[in-house]
């Protein structure tokens, strides 16, 4: 043991340093350090009843702070999934009382938590989801069917607006208010039905159009 210490110091030394200039290593740093520490300490193998140098002694306080970070890792990662399956659970309940744009939210927010994590812990957590998944695609698909007459309805009556409204006052005000409800329809998932979306503005475009320019005459007067 005491023959390998002038060769396995310089390394010693150099993860001892990495160790200290890095009180938050990734799991794979972490790992990493364990296996040269192990590999060192198996090489030097000590006699305990030879009294100990001060870079052996260095070593095994390394022991002692990479098991301490372990822990505190481990303490961490189990908190965090504890918190995934809280949010996991949520979403269910959010599906059950058809809330789709939260659970919408909350499904992305998890999808990209579960991407972050390590392979094992990963696969895991999806397994756990894809259920959940299938359900909120079902109350997605569900909300797509109910909402097409009620968009198909905003469309015709936007369309149906005159081109020369008397009262214009009434006319902005009633354009607002369809625009209003189709924004309210479509809060849960703006995307979804692209030709009637376009559909519509192009109507509420054409509804607007006198407002813009009674109001454009109204500021060139004012001016």
């Amino acid at each position: 043991a005491a023959g390998e210490l002038p060769r396995l110091a310089p390394l010693a030394s150099a993860l001892i340093g990495e160790i200290a200039a890095n009180p938050q290593p990734d799991a794979d740093t972490l790992d990493d350090w364990q296996d040269r520490l192990a590999a060192l300490t198996d090489s030097l193998d000590w006699p305990s009843a030879v009294p100990e140098p001060a870079l052996v002694r260095e070593l095994a306080q390394a022991r002692g702070q990479l098991s301490t970070l372990r822990k505190a890792r481990q303490a961490d990662r189990e908190q965090h999934l504890a918190h995934l399956r809280r949010r996991r659970h949520a979403l269910k309940r959010m599906i059950e009382e058809g809330q789709l744009r939260p659970a919408t939210r909350t499904h992305a927010w998890l999808e990209k938590q579960i991407a972050a994590l390590p392979p094992r812990d990963a696969d895991s957590e999806r397994t756990a989801l894809a259920p959940v998944s299938e359900a909120l695609r079902q109350l997605h698909d569900w909300y797509e069917f109910a909402s097409v007459p009620k968009k198909l309805e905003l469309c015709e009556r936007m369309e149906a607006m005159d081109a020369r409204p008397a009262d214009i006052s009434a006319h902005a005000e009633r354009v607002r208010e369809l625009r209003e409800r189709w924004n309210t329809l479509c809060a849960a998932d703006p995307q979804a039905d692209p030709e009637l979306r376009e559909r519509f503005e192009r109507a509420a475009a054409l509804a607007w159009a006198p407002c813009a320019a009674w109001y454009a005459e109204q500021h060139r007067i004012q001016d």
